[in-house]
C-alpha cells in the first residue's frame, strides 16, 4: 500500500494572451504573459481545500505536496511507485506517463491548468 508516502507534483497554469498586435506584412502574434491573480489564486485554495500543501508560485507554477491516496482520489488514477531502498525512485500512472488527466477537475479549474506533473525530485517519507 502506497497510503505513506508523500509525494510532489508541479502544477502548471496556463499563461493568459494579451491581444495580438500587427506585425510584419500583415502577420499577427500575441504574446503570453502570466495567469491573472484570480486565476493563480483559484488554483491554490482548489488544491489546499483537497489537502495539499502547496508551494510558492513561480511563473506559472507551484507545487503540490501530499499523500499518494490524495493523488489518486483527486485525479481517479492509480499511480505507480517504484522504491529504491526507503526513498522513491520514480512515480508513474498506469499508463506509463507522468502527467494526471485532468478531466476530473472542475472545469472552472481545469481550464487554467496546462498540467499537473510528477518532476525530479520527488519527496518521500
Amino acid at each position: 500500500m502506497n497510503d505513506d508516502v508523500t509525494l510532489s507534483a508541479l502544477v502548471v497554469l496556463r499563461p493568459h494572451r494579451i491581444a495580438p498586435a500587427p506585425r510584419g506584412a500583415g502577420g499577427r502574434t500575441g504574446a503570453n504573459r502570466l495567469p491573472a491573480r484570480e486565476t493563480i489564486e483559484a488554483a491554490i485554495e482548489f488544491f489546499a481545500l483537497k489537502g495539499f500543501a502547496v508551494g510558492d508560485v513561480a511563473g506559472t507554477s507551484f507545487w503540490i505536496k501530499g499523500r499518494s491516496y490524495r493523488f489518486e482520489s483527486l485525479f481517479g488514477q492509480t499511480l505507480e511507485i517504484q522504491r529504491l531502498r526507503n526513498r522513491v525512485a520514480y512515480v508513474r500512472l498506469q499508463d506509463g506517463s507522468t502527467e494526471f488527466d485532468l478531466t476530473l477537475l472542475p472545469d472552472e479549474i481545469a481550464r487554467h491548468l496546462l498540467a499537473v506533473t510528477f518532476a525530479d525530485p520527488l519527496i518521500s517519507q
